[in-house]
């Protein structure tokens, strides 16, 4: 079950409220869909970063599924969410990535980084 934290006609920003095992790791998941831009940023910021200061979880996903759109500023808010996990000692991925969501996250070089490639 999704707790919802931002819905708006343009996009919806929700987490899961339980820790799941994705993997055998126990993961707080982030979802964002629709158009992730400006307007959604501190919705995703705030969610994201209470994933990653859980003490429940040892790693954030943020799950782009139903993603359709993501700017700069939600690139930005994906780096700080990185740097935030990190930094707690956490794992940090980006899944299910498409489309245009996808291209910008492969062209700027983050996908690889995000998902530890890098």
């Amino acid at each position: 079950m999704e707790e919802a934290a931002g819905v708006h006609q343009h996009y919806t920003i929700l987490r899961e409220p339980d820790v799941l095992s994705l993997g055998g790791t126990a993961t707080l998941v982030v979802h964002a869909g629709g158009e992730v831009d400006l307007q959604a940023c501190p919705t995703l910021r705030g969610l994201i970063l209470e994933a990653a200061a859980d003490a429940r979880a040892e790693a954030v996903t943020v799950d782009l599924a139903r993603a359709t759109f993501i700017d700069s500023a939600a690139l930005q808010v994906l780096v700080h969410g990185f740097i935030a996990a990190t930094d707690a000692g956490k794992g940090f991925h980006v899944a299910n990535a498409r489309g245009i969501v996808e291209q910008v996250l492969v062209t700027t070089g983050m996908l690889e980084v995000f998902n530890g490639r890098r």
